[in-house]
């Protein structure tokens, strides 16, 4: 299956991109397709087609992409929907392996003339051997070859990382996009694949299961034609990384608001999480769970079980997330005797010592006292991952910088629920999320995402029982 990844490199890897549709015009969509691609840093040759042969920000323009004196490797189409069949024809038979059909007005329309204008598509992209993604899409991006294919320049600011978005939807790729950069989390490719009239969720499962620069794949998914093609693909890839999901439509009319959207019937909701979750996803339930749970996987490791210790600065935030640990089918950790001493002997009488943990003033009074608790509780081995919960102050900044060598040390997921005020800190909590400790600015979220950990411990453990292979 590695041979995938020289075969998608013209469309994630492109040496060259000709943007069809684009023009000077500042109202022109393709016109931000090619300021995108020139913001991202794109090391490639850029051409623009329109009819005129302008350029385009300097872009060289052609009337034709026929008129290209190079190698084209993709094209970005913006066109109107009933000229793209004539742009993919042409494309095919310049040589050109890849394309972008930004363009809308096709099978999502549900009209006749759109059917029949992306059978059309189809049928010349099979022909020419041609992966098209689209069309009625924002586009794709791929961070590690500074390649932003969209139609917006501002995901070039994207942090690049280890999580890759595969979504039907271009909204849902912004949303969770803007969600990392917010949050200082990275991704790797992030491809709306709008109407799937060629290339499908199995494509970029395969693709992404083998692509060395993705540790975590997030799909969000509203129908398919093909449930057995995506299974088998999320089986293979949930073996060899985790695939965190989140489908849409639990309810009948989510059938018609799919079909208008991107072409594709929702349906049977509770089918479709029976048959994911048996094949190795990571089942979510909202856009902000699913970044969560990426974001924890991405940086984590694998916990060996559900016991989870809570040490918190203030006591109203643990109860929360004990509610949420109950809640999510996580466990609350009860300590060995030698933990219980330890902390006995370094925690006052008037706090809670048992799990969860009270640090109250003493984590004001005496960082160190807290860090040592910390880091008992982490290396209990009743205990399997950590959620350590303060409202965010100068005093908590030693326990903080401990939590990343506790991780480290004990090989266990250890993440923050740091609640702090607009963009104060930033800096130094960024930092240390690049050092494995994922933070969250609430517990509920905090404690989803340990969730997800937990229950990609469990997709392992099946693979293990499937494949009889104890190494695993």
């Amino acid at each position: 299956m590695t041979d995938i990844l020289s075969e998608y490199s013209p469309l994630l890897e492109p040496r060259s991109i000709a943007v069809v549709g684009a023009t000077p015009r500042l109202e022109n969509l393709g016109f931000y397709v090619v300021m995108s691609l020139k913001t991202s840093g794109y090391e490639g040759r850029i051409f623009a087609v329109n009819p005129r042969g302008e350029n385009v920000q300097d872009v060289p323009g052609f009337k034709s992409i026929k008129d290209i004196p190079e190698e084209v490797d993709m094209i970005v189409v913006t066109t109107p929907a009933r000229v793209v069949p004539s742009v993919v024809k042409e494309a095919g038979e310049k040589g050109v392996r890849a394309a972008v059909i930004i363009s809308a007005g096709f099978k999502e329309t549900g009209s006749a003339e759109g059917i029949k204008l992306q059978e059309e598509v189809i049928k010349l992209g099979r022909k020419y051997g041609i992966k098209i993604v689209g069309p009625n899409t924002f586009g794709i991006v791929n961070l590690h070859a500074k390649m932003n294919a969209s139609f917006t320049p501002t995901l070039s600011n994207v942090k690049r990382g280890n999580v890759s978005i595969v979504s039907q939807s271009g909204g849902i790729c912004h949303i969770i996009a803007y969600y990392g950069m917010n949050e200082g989390l990275g991704f790797g490719k992030i491809i709306g694949l709008g109407n799937r009239c060629i290339v499908d969720f199995s494509d970029m499962l395969y693709y992404l299961a083998d692509d060395p620069q993705t540790r975590v794949i997030a799909l969000y998914i509203e129908g398919v034609e093909n449930a057995r093609e995506l299974l088998a693909a999320l089986e293979y890839a949930s073996e060899r990384k985790p695939v965190v999901v989140y489908k849409v439509g639990k309810m009948p009319i989510s059938d018609k608001a799919s079909l208008s959207h991107t072409g594709a019937l929702a349906g049977n909701y509770k089918l479709y999480i029976a048959g994911l979750k048996q094949h190795g996803a990571v089942i979510v339930n909202s856009c902000i769970e699913l970044f969560d749970v990426a974001k924890a996987l991405s940086l984590c490791p694998i916990p060996r079980g559900k016991r989870v210790a809570i040490a918190s600065k203030e006591a109203g935030p643990s109860m929360v997330a004990l509610d949420f640990l109950h809640e999510h089918g996580l466990e609350v950790a009860e300590f060995s005797e030698d933990t219980t001493n330890i902390i006995g002997e370094l925690l006052p009488p008037v706090t809670i010592r048992s799990n969860p943990v009270d640090l109250g003033f003493v984590s004001t009074t005496n960082p160190l006292v807290v860090e040592k608790c910390l880091d008992a509780i982490a290396k209990d081995p009743n205990v399997d991952a950590l959620l350590f919960i303060s409202l965010y102050h100068p005093v908590v900044l030693p326990p903080l910088r401990k939590l990343a060598k506790i991780a480290e040390e004990t090989g266990k997921p250890v993440v923050a629920s740091i609640t702090a005020p607009p963009k104060e800190y930033m800096e130094f909590l960024n930092k240390l999320q690049e050092e494995g400790v994922p933070l969250f600015p609430s517990p509920e979220r905090a404690v989803k995402a340990l969730a997800g950990l937990a229950k990609y411990a469990e997709v392992r453990e099946r693979i293990k029982l499937r494949k009889g292979d104890i190494r695993c």
